[in-house]
């Protein structure tokens, strides 16, 4: 089976609540265990099990997925706007005394341009999760609307376990082409090319016919003319890989492991840098939420250079740099399926790389 992690497999439905959005507290100084020359502050609280962060065009504020509460999130100051809302959300784990774990619904978001999102429609079983285009709620408080849904992603095996692709995030968009990361069944993992035009998705780049055994790939990035992307790999081992995904030939070109990284989820080139980026290690558990880190990559060669410059985030899951050269990262908070999920939001970076 592939790693327990939050925003995988699900597998018991229900259709998410919606409380009101609560407004971003005072960018006060948080405790995360920042080296010297960073500074970490709350953009954004009341977050369920967040999952996904990426930026409006022109304005650049941040585009959140409050993955449990389903619906995704645009920060705008103290006056967080829910885009869309009421999208379908299940559970990853149903435990043995039929306790529900790690509810999860919207992976992952991205514009389009100034009036469409791209969601993942993830709140669903495996083989059942397409892509949905959205027209986002406006400020009058009217709902976002739907206007189209890719296809799904059915079986890519002979596996009688294989229901499908599913819990599609780590979005990476390139024009009309979106590469999507696909979580299903582990005898094949895949990452998917959309084609935004045609609104077909179509599982594309297998790790496993090219004799990768680590799974679960979380982010990917567009990286000297390929694609780089992070696979978390099994939860809780120090297995986890950076694969440069050559897109012409459709093989890996180069891996670098991340030793000290047990489990890598987010991943963002620092701005200004050919080859350096930050991973988010989320230190994952069944049930709870572990201090992870955050932690500079910087890829050589041969190998990668790994330097920890966080180690008390609690539970990070993505990241990205916005506009402003800061780095937003989502994270559980201190409980899992409890709005004390966060965005934070990590300065210093510029005066670090001088």
């Amino acid at each position: 089976m592939h790693k327990l992690l939050p925003i995988l497999l699900l597998l018991a439905g229900c259709v998410a609540r919606e409380p009101a959005p609560q407004p971003a507290p005072d960018m006060s100084e948080l405790d995360i265990g920042l080296t010297t020359g960073y500074r970490a502050g709350v953009a954004a609280e009341g977050l369920r099990n967040p999952s996904f962060v990426s930026f409006k065009p022109v304005s650049g504020e941040p585009t959140v997925c409050d993955s449990g509460n389903g619906r995704v999130l645009l920060i705008a100051g103290n006056d967080p706007r829910a885009l869309i809302g009421d999208m379908a959300t299940e559970f990853w784990k149903v435990l043995d005394d039929g306790r529900k774990l790690y509810q999860v619904g919207p992976m992952a978001a991205v514009w389009l341009d100034q009036e469409t999102l791209i969601v993942s429609d993830s709140g669903h079983p495996d083989g059942r999760e397409s892509l949905l285009w959205v027209t986002p709620r406006s400020t009058s408080g009217e709902p976002g609307a739907i206007t189209a849904r890719s296809n799904t992603i059915g079986p890519t095996t002979d596996d009688a376990a294989d229901k499908g692709e599913g819990n599609l995030t780590g979005f990476c968009r390139d024009g009309n082409t979106m590469y999507v990361c696909c979580h299903g069944n582990d005898k094949r993992t895949w990452v998917a090319v959309a084609d935004l035009k045609q609104r077909q998705i179509k599982a594309t780049l297998s790790a496993d016919e090219h004799g990768i055994a680590t799974n679960s790939p979380m982010q990917a990035r567009l990286w000297r003319g390929g694609l780089l992307v992070l696979y978390s790999g099994a939860g809780g081992v120090d297995d986890g890989l950076l694969v440069h995904w050559n897109l012409t030939s459709g093989k890996p070109q180069q891996q670098w492991t991340l030793p000290g990284l047990s489990d890598p989820m987010g991943l963002a080139q620092i701005p200004g840098s050919a080859d350096e980026f930050v991973v988010t290690d989320n230190a994952w558990a069944l049930g709870k939420v572990n201090e992870g880190k955050l932690a500079r990559v910087k890829l050589g060669n041969e190998t990668a250079q790994i330097t920890v410059i966080a180690n008390q985030v609690p539970g990070p899951v993505n990241c990205d740099f916005g506009p402003d050269g800061d780095l937003y990262v989502t994270c559980l908070g201190t409980e899992i399926d409890t709005d004390k999920g966060l965005l934070l939001r990590v300065s210093g970076f510029e005066t670090q790389d001088r």
